[in-house]
């Protein structure tokens, strides 16, 4: 099974400091993360937005967790 993770799901992760979270739960996957997607997290300040720890807080990251929770599990009952 093929992961494919948005910046959004990175970056509310590393807000709460639970990266690992991602790979715990993507072990028996092949986690893929675009090169667009790194480099808007690993260079945030590349959008006219500005950065985007300046967006999220933790309540949006608590609801992004969810959200990918529900994405995965999602994934994990069709491939079953």
């Amino acid at each position: 099974m093929i992961v494919v993770c948005d910046s959004s799901t990175l970056i509310a992760l590393s807000a709460i400091g639970q990266l690992g979270l991602l790979q715990k739960r993507c072990e028996n996957a092949e986690l893929v993360i675009p090169k667009a997607v790194w480099r808007e997290v690993v260079y945030p300040n590349s959008h006219p937005e500005g950065a985007p720890f300046d967006h999220y807080g933790p309540l949006q990251s608590g609801e992004a967790i969810r959200y990918a929770r529900e994405i995965i599990e999602f994934v994990r009952n069709k491939m079953a």
